[in-house]
């Protein structure tokens, strides 16, 4: 796992946010595209977190900048489209993050926890006679009982935000990056016909960034920029202009 320099911020603001109310010091949050959820998974838990709390912590640039200085991005976290490879783990007593492969955050979750026995047949059976007493006895949220959920999620949301704002913007200038001249000149391709569309120097391609992209985006766009453009990754470089 890689340790990463990006803001946790304390108890309960985060978990919060996410929808987390387990007891475990390793949380590992994911995005799944079947069903386009935020996951949340302990070891002993694994579901659905609030989307929205997931988006406002992994889209905020401190954090998403913070994961792409190990030249992976947030992306291999999950999206809509494209299965995670890679888990945000969150160590939620030293409030520290790290990324982590899905081998990696299955064993280091599973390791949290004491080694348990297989369940025996008459096990089983409580579990079913358990479940089946839940169902028989369920009754639906009344809609006054999921506003005042999806009001208290929000409000959550809102102070993520907030308690995120507030920290100090990372610095490009300061981060363990290659470097690019400015008049590196680079070929971008069309993404939609994938030839050659036309050539840009860096420095051009951070006047472009100044302005056409939210100067609160402009950190992780340059950091992608600039992988792309060390890799000659003109058809990313051309989707991230041309295509924008």
């Amino acid at each position: 796992m890689i340790k990463l320099s990006i803001p946790v911020p304390p108890a309960p603001i985060l978990e919060d946010a996410l929808g987390y109310a387990g007891d475990a010091r390793l949380l590992s949050i994911y995005w799944t595209p079947s069903g386009d959820e935020a996951v949340l998974d302990d070891g002993l838990k694994s579901g659905d977190g609030y989307p929205w709390g997931y988006l406002a912590y992994l889209d905020d640039p401190r954090v998403a900048l913070g994961i792409a200085t190990t030249g992976i991005t947030r992306w291999a976290l999950g999206s809509s489209d494209e299965p995670h490879t890679h888990r945000l783990v969150i160590d939620l007593e030293a409030r520290t993050a790290y990324l982590a492969t899905e081998a990696e955050a299955v064993a280091t979750l599973a390791a949290q926890w004491p080694p348990s026995a297989p369940m025996t047949a008459a096990e089983l059976e409580e579990v079913r006679r358990s479940i089946l007493a839940a169902l028989a006895t369920y009754q639906a949220p009344s809609p006054a009982a999921v506003q005042a959920a999806m009001a208290a999620n929000y409000a959550a949301v809102e102070r993520l935000r907030q308690w995120l704002d507030g920290q100090p913007m990372p610095d490009l200038g300061d981060l363990n990056m290659p470097t690019l001249s400015d008049a590196s000149t680079l070929v971008l391709l069309n993404p939609w016909t994938h030839a050659p569309a036309q050539t840009m120097s860096w420095g051009e391609i951070k006047a472009w960034c100044e302005t056409h992209i939210y100067p609160a985006d402009r950190p992780l766009w340059l950091a992608e920029a600039r992988k792309a453009a060390l890799a000659g990754d003109g058809e990313t470089l051309g989707a991230m202009i041309i295509g924008a």
